[in-house]
């Protein structure tokens, strides 16, 4: 593993989570409560490092050819959000109704494969304001929109799923940010839940508000399993430019979950910071700080954002300028 000397305490974080990871639940249990899938976007060989600021136009065009090149699709983007009336994600060379064509067949072939009905799928429709508590979203109750081909979205948006139904399949299509899938027994039966960790959530405190909705739900911790899907890690996943204005965008530390902070002031003296995010880590260790056994967590360990990652990445779609594509996640419950 490259490190930077700022990484340096950090450097094994992973390869001890690995071998915790063969003691897990997800490894031993043949009676675990749920399987997980995440689809792979691509393959092949690893992408060359795109910087923009120091080569020059014709490398840079050349670089995106030779990463085109060296790899081939696998599963494809998984996205059909559409926005301001265009897909928003997917391959650069198709047009918006291409897109959308192309991630509806992709999702029905992979879904296929996995023997999943979309009609029981129930996917993320994730909150983006980290400036309110986190919502959570009952999906026996909640509406949905289902139009016979994709799976059936969330009409409430939240970044908390909750079902106590074992025959619902919980979904959501990351960037880059870890997805935990988490069972356990409550008073009213067993509850099945998936939670969207997008960096800014565990910053500004989401990992107090779920510790409040495992309360409320009545979560026996002891029966809690716990899944974390791969996401960025800190060494490739680095943020630059950010201002935090204390509300939706809050104040940043060193420390677990931020990295090599730089500062530097701008011209119209905002001050801006740049840093490596490390969300899969942290996310972790604050199911470890709640008091689980490791052998009650597993946590791929993949980093999304690195050259030779197989998932779609919207780190490398903005630095490396990628095709910005979303993968799929999928949680079926025993």
């Amino acid at each position: 593993m490259n490190t930077t000397p700022e990484m340096a305490p950090f450097e094994k974080r992973y390869d001890a989570i690995d071998a915790a990871n063969h003691n897990s639940f997800y490894m031993t249990d043949s009676d675990r409560p749920f399987t997980v899938a995440v689809s792979v976007h691509g393959a092949g060989q690893p992408r060359e490092k795109i910087i923009p600021d120091v080569q020059s136009v014709e490398a840079v065009d050349m670089l995106k050819e030779t990463n085109r090149a060296a790899r081939f699709i696998l599963a494809g983007n998984m996205s059909t959000i559409v926005r301001d009336k265009k897909a928003a994600f997917g391959p650069k060379n198709l047009t918006s109704d291409e897109r959308l064509a192309d991630a509806r067949e992709n999702m029905e072939l992979h879904l296929a494969q996995l023997n999943i009905d979309p009609a029981m799928v129930r996917i993320l429709n994730p909150e983006r304001d980290y400036s309110t508590p986190l919502t959570a979203v009952n999906v026996d109750e909640d509406t949905t929109t289902y139009n016979g081909v994709e799976p059936a979205r969330l009409e409430k948006s939240g970044d908390f799923l909750y079902t106590y139904n074992p025959d619902i399949v919980l979904a959501a299509r990351p960037a880059d940010c870890p997805i935990a899938i988490m069972s356990a027994d409550t008073p009213n039966g067993r509850v099945n839940m998936l939670l969207h960790f997008a960096w800014k959530g565990p910053a500004a405190g989401q990992y107090n508000d779920m510790q409040r909705e495992f309360e409320v739900l009545g979560i026996d911790r002891d029966s809690l399993r716990v899944y974390i899907t791969p996401g960025g890690h800190a060494e490739t996943f680095r943020y630059k430019g950010y201002v935090s204005d204390g509300e939706e965008n809050p104040d940043i530390e060193e420390g677990r979950l931020f990295v090599g902070i730089t500062e530097e002031v701008s011209n119209d003296t905002t001050k801006k910071k740049s840093f490596g995010i490390d969300t899969p880590h942290d996310v972790y260790q604050a199911f470890i700080d709640l008091g689980l056994d490791p052998k009650q967590l597993f946590l791929d360990t993949t980093d999304t954002t690195a050259l030779n990652s197989g998932y779609g990445s919207n780190s490398r779609a903005i630095n490396q300028q990628e095709d910005n594509v979303r993968d799929l996640v999928t949680a079926q419950f025993n």
